[in-house]
């Protein structure tokens, strides 16, 4: 019952502890034979498939009377079942509540009429609209998550004895589809006094029309709606206002149930409604036979006989369809003066199913949402702002059934909205004109969360089958469906044959699943092709929103998130190549290759590095057998086979990082083995990096009792490569090491290893691809800037020198060489050339560093050295022409020419055009150039600005944000020349500087009015002087301070405190302490704490040679020098050391106590000492020849760094422990 009652709670109302916990059941199932109807009683329509039932019809209809008001106290306070049958031939249990459909004064007035709105208890999603009337009896509909809808009516009008449940797609065709043709027809442009905003097609959902806050209210958007009724409507709905009313009552409520569901908005029919309900097709006041007509009519139809415009917010009138080339029309939208101008119409009863299609998509038109198809045919109905549906489309506001060859097919127009039409309704009622009118009504229910974890652009391979998932969350406890709706907009284009952006994939009804498969995963079983799912075959984009809908009755919550996918023919198609065969058979537990083509599936833009691997075994429906995860993307890998046998089994090979697929083309067989051996490569395709060994492991396993030992050998290698296997003989079961060692001088190549195994009686073998890549980037490194290099650019290029073993490089420049986020200046991956153009200006002044390092397809190598440079601090000078203005005359082509003249220059570092001026009668005539004094020549514009007549006032930069624009300003706004003005760096500024302008074409003139230039030259600084760098000579295992009798830095115009080292490496046979702290790579300190004894360097004790830390020094004032800083441990005794002592210390970080442990016992007498970062020993230890072990006690010590070093006469050796 705790599952009840929560579904229940959450509808708005619980059950009561006096009221009956089942429902009584209304309901008989009958033979369609034993449906007997009495004379004169005749069927409009009869399904294709139905289930045939009885009905108490007085008994339900008293019961259902009894059900609480929605949203009221009563809802909240009592629970109320009913119980409904389906079209499979089950029963569904209801929660139901009374719900509005027309004004409460026009309700009060009929209360023999009921309309109510249900959930199932049992089933996810699924609702129920009832309408109870006298003259049309008991009708439902009902709505079902995966199946579509499903009816609930009599046999036949006139009795309320026998019924029919069926679903809408056993409906006949013509019945089901008809002809759905519908148009926007917008007033003519001397009747529009309120002009109509554009439609929007849904790019990135925006407040109040997509992505909403978890957990926020969901308000009701009411309408008051003035349905008025042809005299042909009427005839073939009853003939009686009553029965013309009744008949609306249940269309409004059944139509309620699609627009609470998706848009949130309910129609409540005008207290009025009977004064437009028309009985007398030659009396109605509508004139004409075509749709377009009668709703031209209806608006002043409406003000004749409801008074008053004012009435209402939305009209419509319902017709029969006599005439014309359309079934509905709509052409004003609610709220305004047109709000009365739609129209829906059909051939004659029964008006049901597609008759709802029509209406929903002409208010729809109302409500300005736009026709979603994007190809019927050239209709000129088709709205570029809002196709989103390939084809026909299949939604509410789509053309299906009316398309031709481009329709999508499937039973009919979907009685639900795309997520592009939900985006503009909403934001229509929420900033638009349907903001200005009717009312908004609280619910108690909240938007459901949803979310999907994919990165903003996702790159897919071409012809390539996908899957996208997301979650969905409800803190209301509510069950959510899904769908996939793709919100490309994109040329018309026939159905299957896209072009540019245009949609590609079908829509499909919501369901609970939150995956979808594009296309159907029956489409890629069959290796079948779908018009109406595309997979992208050329460079394009493919956009979704994943839409979450919570189907609460009486307000639903919808959400939805966006996911891009960017197809490119630089990849794919990603194809499974085996298993591919019928006919193969596969042995339990014995190993197989699973192959695939990449694809270049592995490279930029898509680089997906790693695949997954799953088994089907109910022939490619599902995948629940992982037989590989996160495995690299390489074509090939081994897999055991499991112990699943059956004749249904198909292969998944998907990205583990991406969204890709593909599985294989046919079914295959796993079947129990015979006795056997087999063998598997852990990497069958595999990358050998030179100069070193290539190993492997190679797992081995017995069938069918098989124990015998296996053999292994290796062939197929490449002259003067050998293999060597560890153990071998291998038991099965067990793992060996294959080893293949290469002579000098091997040469890149791809072959294939074959790994034989032999026991006498059984063989197999795996055949490994080997790629020889070779490593060898000794000539590479950085070359400019150089290190330490002053007086650089603000923006320069970074180059270094390339190697034939990279492929690609990567780039940093930071402000400090930790080369943290917080520092990184710039960085770049996968550079495939010999520089990199610094994107930002840096600051004047300002120390950088930075760093490259050489990449193939065995990975990264180390980084360079960091470089440092600094940039140069720049003074600037503004140089205004004095000989102008001048003319451009119009007679034939002149070229005008402005001459700034600098006497005494220097070096430049960095040009900038500050103003041209002038006016021209055709723009697009001039070219510009300027011309330097030692004839470098930069274009700075050619044929810009086609059309432009007037002023102009603009300068040249390269380091402005964008190249020339149009109309070109006269705001002094600067952009980036044709070619850079970087041309002119390191020449001298002295001399003539020419502005020439030249106009290309006769008959059009202007003016040259104003020329100013700036020129930058570095200014020259005082750097630091490096006066003392010597070597620090120590005892192995000792530290000592770095004073300034060991390095020392000077500057005439900063003090010791004003000197900032930093270091850019550190020490590798020992550690550097700045004031006690450890220091790393971009850590700093100044003279002044070399001067006070801060900076102290520990010698581990290793014997290792020589130590090193580079360094750069700074003054902050655009000062650099650097330098590297010597280490040099010298032997202490008369013996040398000839090796470390091995030991442990655990736990480090370590609290009160560490355990000092050997591996083996001591061949001497040892001491142990604790050292503090001064460098003094703060405690000793003793330890006697064959000791393995030593307590340590630090409760007394404060916390810091401390070495520990253990020594014997022979040997020594320190290690660094943190006590805290």
């Amino acid at each position: 019952m705790r599952i009840f009652l929560t579904l229940i709670m959450a509808l708005g109302f619980c059950i009561s502890s006096n009221f009956a916990q089942v429902a009584p059941d209304f309901w008989g199932r009958i033979s369609p034979d034993d449906v007997v109807l009495s004379k004169g009683i005749e069927r409009q329509h009869e399904p294709l498939r139905y289930k045939a039932l009885t009905l108490d019809f007085p008994q339900i209809s008293a019961y259902l009377k009894n059900a609480p008001r929605e949203f009221s106290a009563a809802a909240r306070s009592n629970g109320f079942q009913v119980v409904l049958p389906l079209a499979d031939g089950k029963k569904e249990t209801f929660a139901v509540v009374k719900n509005r459909v027309m004004d409460k004064s026009l309700e009060a007035k009929h209360p023999e009429i009921g309309t109510y709105a249900g959930i199932s208890l049992n089933t996810p999603g699924m609702q129920v609209r009832i309408t109870v009337t006298p003259g049309w009896g008991f009708q439902a509909m009902i709505t079902r998550p995966d199946k579509g809808i499903e009816y609930i009516e009599p046999v036949a009008p006139g009795q309320n004895e026998f019924f029919m449940v069926y679903d809408r797609l056993d409906l006949p065709k013509d019945i089901r589809t008809g002809q759905l043709k519908t148009i926007i027809e917008m007033p003519p442009a001397d009747e529009v006094t309120e002009q109509s905003l554009p439609r929007f097609a849904l790019a990135e959902p925006d407040p109040g029309t997509g992505e909403r806050v978890l957990g926020s209210p969901v308000n009701l958007k009411v309408y008051r709606f003035a349905c008025a009724a042809t005299g042909e409507f009427s005839q073939d709905n009853g003939g009686t206002k009553d029965l013309v009313f009744q008949k609306l009552t249940q269309f409004t409520n059944q139509l309620n149930a699609i627009y609470e569901r998706d848009i949130n908005i309910r129609l409540e029919l005008i207290p009025e409604s009977y004064d437009i309900i028309f009985l007398d097709p030659v009396t109605d006041p509508y004139t004409g036979t075509e749709v377009g007509g009668w709703m031209s009519q209806n608006p002043s139809v409406m003000a004749q006989h409801l008074g008053s415009a004012s009435k209402y917010d939305i009209g419509h009138v319902f017709a029969r369809y006599i005439d014309g080339s359309a079934i509905g029309v709509a052409g004003g939208l609610c709220c305004t003066q047109f709000k009365g101008r739609g129209c829906s119409a059909w051939y004659g009863p029964p008006y049901g199913d597609a008759f709802f299609a029509i209406v929903g998509q002409e208010i729809g038109h109302q409500w300005n949402s736009g026709h979603t198809f994007n190809q019927c045919q050239s209709d000129s109905q088709f709205n570029y702002d809002s196709a989103c549906e390939p084809g026909s489309g299949s939604t509410i506001m789509s053309y299906n059934g009316a398309c031709g060859s481009n329709n999508i097919g499937g039973g009919g127009t979907a009685l639900f909205y795309h997520a592009c039409s939900i985006a503009e309704i909403r934001r229509f009622y929420t900033f638009q004109e349907g903001a200005t009118c009717g009312s908004t009504l609280a619910t108690n229910n909240t938007t459901p969360d949803v979310s999907t974890a994919y990165p903003a652009i996702t790159f897919i391979p071409v012809r390539t089958p996908f899957e996208l998932t997301g979650t969905g969350t409800d803190i209301d406890g509510d069950d959510l469906t899904y769908s996939w709706d793709e919100i490309d907009i994109g040329p018309t284009s026939a159905l299957g044959s896209p072009s540019g952006g245009a949609p590609i994939f079908r829509w499909f009804e919501p369901t609970t699943n939150p995956t979808r498969t594009f296309p159907r995963i029956s489409t890629i079983r069959n290796n079948g092709n779908d018009k109406t799912e595309v997979l992208p075959t050329y460079n394009r984009d493919v956009t979704f929103v994943f839409v979450a809908r919570d189907n609460k009755v009486g307000g639903g919550g919808v959400s939805w998130d966006t996911v891009e996918l960017r197809a490119t023919t630089l990849a794919g198609p990603f194809l499974v190549t085996y298993p591919n065969s019928s006919s193969l058979a596969w042995k339990v537990g014995e190993y197989q290759t699973v192959t695939w083509d990449v694809a270049n599936t592995n490279a930029p833009p898509v680089n997906c590095q790693t695949v997954n691997i799953k088994l089907s075994t109910d022939d490619g429906n599902t995948y629940p057998i992982t037989l590989a995860s996160n495995v690299p993307n390489s074509g090939k890998y081994c897999i055991q086979v499991p112990n699943n046998t059956g004749t249904n089994m198909r292969i998944r090979v998907e990205a583990a990082d991406n969204v890709f697929f593909d599985i294989s083309n046919f079914k295959f067989t796993i079947e129990q083995p015979t006795a056997a051996i087999s063998l598997c490569s852990a990497q069958p395709y595999d990358f050998a990096c030179l100069p070193g060994v290539y190993n492997t492991n190679v797992s081995t396993v017995g069938l069918g009792g098989l124990t015998d030992p296996i053999t292994l050998t290796a062939t197929g290698l490449p002259n003067g490569v050998t293999a060597t296997f560890i153990p071998n003989p291998v038991m099965p079961g067990s793992n060996a090491l294959m080893s293949l060692s290469f002579p000098a001088n091997t040469q890149e190549s791809v072959f294939d290893v074959t790994i034989e195994g032999n026991t006498g009686s059984a063989t197999a073998s795996a055949i490994t691809t080997i790629s020889v890549i070779n490593n060898d980037f000794a000539a590479f490194g950085p070359t400019s800037p150089a290190n330490g290099e002053a007086g650089v650019n603000k923006q320069p290029p970074l180059y270094w020198s390339t190697v034939p073993d990279a492929d690609y490089y990567d780039v940093e420049l930071a402000s400090n060489p930790s080369f943290e986020s917080g520092v990184m200046i710039s960085s770049k991956v996968n550079v495939a050339v010999d520089s990199f153009q610094v994107p930002v200006p840096l600051e004047e002044g300002k120390v950088y560093y930075w760093r490259v390092r050489p990449k193939n397809d065995c990975g990264a190598a180390a980084w360079s050295p960091i470089q440092v440079f600094v940039v140069a601090i720049q003074s600037c000078a503004l140089k205004e022409a004095t000989d102008l203005p001048k003319n451009i005359t119009a007679n034939g082509t002149p070229t005008v020419e402005s001459v700034i003249n600098i006497p005494n220059g220097g070096t430049i570092n960095d040009v900038n055009v500050i103003t041209i001026q002038g006016n021209h009668s055709f723009f697009m005539d001039l070219e510009a150039h300027l011309i330097g004094p030692s004839g470098t020549d930069v274009l700075l514009w050619k044929s810009k600005c086609s059309g432009f007549n007037g002023s102009f006032n603009f300068g040249m930069d390269d380091g402005a944000t964008g190249p020339f624009g149009c109309p070109p300003p006269n705001s002094g706004q600067a952009f980036k020349p044709a070619s850079p003005l970087n041309a002119f760096i390191g020449q001298n500024s002295t001399g003539q500087w020419k502005l020439q302008v030249t106009d290309n074409m006769i008959s059009s003139g202007g003016s040259l009015a104003n020329f100013v230039l700036e020129i930058c030259s570095s200014v020259s600084t005082d750097p630091p002087l490096i006066v003392k760098n010597d070597v620090l000579m120590l005892a192995p295992g000792t530290n000592a301070a770095i004073n300034d009798v060991l390095l020392k830095a000077e500057d005439t115009n900063n003090g010791p405190d004003e000197l900032l080292f930093t270091l850019m490496s550190i020490p590798k046979h020992g550690e550097l302490l700045i004031n006690g702290v450890l220091s790393d790579v971009g850590s700093q300190f100044t003279q002044a704490d070399i001067n006070n004894g801060a900076v102290r360097y520990y010698d581990y004790g290793l014997n290792l040679g020589q130590d090193s830390f580079d360094f750069a020094v700074t003054d902050g004032e655009g000062g650099l020098a650097k330098g590297t800083f010597v280490v040099q441990p010298f032997a202490v005794g008369t013996k040398e050391p000839n090796a470390a002592l091995s030991f442990e210390l655990a736990p480090n970080p370590a609290n009160s106590i560490a355990v000092l442990s050997l591996s083996s016992g001591l061949s001497d007498d040892a001491q142990v000492k604790l050292v503090n970062m001064a460098g003094q020993v703060v405690k000793s230890w003793s330890l006697a020849e064959g000791a393995y072990s030593l307590r340590l006690e630090l409760a007394d010590f404060p916390k810091g760094v401390y070495a520990v070093s253990l020594e014997t006469d022979s040997l020594k050796s320190v290690k660094k422990l943190v006590i805290q």
